[in-house]
């Protein structure tokens, strides 16, 4: 099937938008959530987002952070309820996760080993991070490992990561 006939070029919203709702006053995600990226296993939708703020948002950087929701069914999400990913006293925020995938766009982990991109500190430093479980996340001390690539897409095709960037 070819993508022109799979596609009619309509989107049309899910009647129970929205999915996934901001956190209640207090919460670290009570402001806003921002560029979500989802990615499916073990038979679950995984939810990446970034809630913020947890400073003032007044602040020169709104410090959002990295969270998880999780669902069956793609569409009833339930949330971690905290950040995934803590601020380190260099950080003043982390958004646009990237979970690795392969050129199919299905989940990749490299020896058992999550490994997503996210920016943080200045806007457009690409950090990287590891997990076992996708859900506790270790920043790589090599951080950041390019800069001038905000809401990357990465995918690993042979032995090559590819960085997608966005253009704004």
């Amino acid at each position: 099937m070819s993508l022109k006939s799979w596609f009619s070029g309509q989107w049309i919203k899910h009647p129970e938008n929205p999915l996934l709702k901001r956190g209640s006053s207090g919460e670290f995600d009570h402001f806003n959530i921002h560029a979500p990226m989802v990615v499916h296993h073990s038979g679950q939708y995984w939810m990446f987002y970034s809630g913020g703020p947890c400073g003032p948002p007044d602040h020169q950087y709104v410090k959002y952070q990295l969270s998880l929701a999780t669902s069956r069914d793609g569409i009833n999400f339930e949330k971690l309820g905290r950040p995934i990913l803590p601020l380190g006293e260099r950080d003043n925020f982390h958004t646009c996760m990237a979970v690795l995938r392969d050129a199919e766009g299905k989940l990749l982990l490299e020896d058992g080993i999550w490994k997503a991109w996210f920016n943080g500190n200045r806007e457009n430093d690409l950090e990287l991070t590891t997990s076992i479980d996708g859900i506790h996340w270790k920043k790589h001390p090599a951080s950041p490992v390019t800069t001038g690539a905000y809401s990357p897409t990465i995918i690993k095709d042979g032995d090559l990561y590819q960085i997608g960037r966005a253009h704004v």
